[in-house]
């Protein structure tokens, strides 16, 4: 194996054992995660909230909350840093090992990730029918729980709610949404919140 090959393999294995260890952990864990993601002097929680008391679209009870359009600014911009960056380190060596004939290969990959993530924030909304809550995953698809089952919320003070349901169900959902006050209060008349 290459040097870029073990560069790879190194930053693949240390995201997933990140992920798993948040996605998976203990609550205390998720918790100590949560507090350094909000120790970060780049919070840019603030802007991610524009647009949160936007009326959300109600059709015969039918209620649609889409993400804000901060979250939208935040997570566009930070694609188009990251692209610009790594076309950027294409020229510094000691930054990226990847030879530069097979840049683009990655590069191309790195812009159909930006392009997939990007479809999925325009297009994220949470919408609640009845007691009924669908949230969208990454696969682009909605997934429905049910609010009359909700036990526990914990907010990870940033960018989520974790809502934990009878079962062992769980949904992560992003909590910068217009309407955001009104859906907190709708999910506390199911369940106790807990922040960090």
């Amino acid at each position: 194996m290459t040097g870029t090959g073990h560069f790879l393999l190194l930053v693949a294995i240390a995201a997933l054992v990140a992920f798993g260890l948040h996605r998976f952990g203990t609550p205390e864990m998720r918790a100590m995660f949560d507090r350094l993601a909000n120790r970060s002097r780049y919070d840019t929680s603030r802007v991610a909230q524009i647009g949160e008391s936007l009326p959300v679209q109600n059709t015969l009870g039918r209620v649609t909350m889409p993400l804000t359009i901060g979250t939208r600014f935040i997570a566009t911009v930070a694609v188009i840093a990251l692209l610009v960056a790594s076309n950027r380190f294409r020229y510094e060596e000691v930054i990226t090992p990847i030879p530069p004939e097979q840049f683009w290969l990655y590069y191309i990959a790195i812009s159909a990730l930006a392009a997939w993530y990007l479809g999925y924030i325009w297009t994220y909304a949470l919408v609640v029918d009845q007691t009924q809550l669908a949230v969208p995953t990454w696969g682009l698809r909605a997934r429905e729980y049910d609010l009359s089952k909700l036990i526990r919320i914990e907010d990870d003070g940033a960018y989520i709610l974790r809502l934990y349901f009878l079962e062992g169900g769980k949904a992560e959902i992003l909590k910068h949404v217009r309407g955001r006050a009104h859906f907190i209060e709708m999910l506390q008349s199911y369940a106790p919140m807990r922040t960090p």
